[in-house]
């Protein structure tokens, strides 16, 4: 889908497939890597119904560039 990265609109959201199981309500959730480092943010996942579960997750680069873009930081 497209989306507004905070200077340009994306034909993509760049997004992680990974075959982990979601439990409901865990959209906002962060998921780490082996070495415990955040590497995105839970956004949807598939149903278990339609076969393996599969989690939809925005990278932590994604959410970091538009944070960036798009939240000030307070001043010092």
């Amino acid at each position: 889908p497209p989306y507004y990265d905070g200077n340009n609109l994306s034909s993509q959201l760049p997004l992680l497939f990974l075959d982990i199981s979601i439990i409901r309500g865990s959209s906002g959730a962060p998921v780490f890597d082996e070495l415990g480092r955040s590497v995105g943010i839970v956004v949807a996942y598939t149903s278990p119904s339609l076969g393996r579960p599969i989690g939809i997750v925005i990278p932590s680069s994604t959410i970091i560039k538009f944070l960036k873009k798009n939240i000030p930081l307070p001043k010092k």
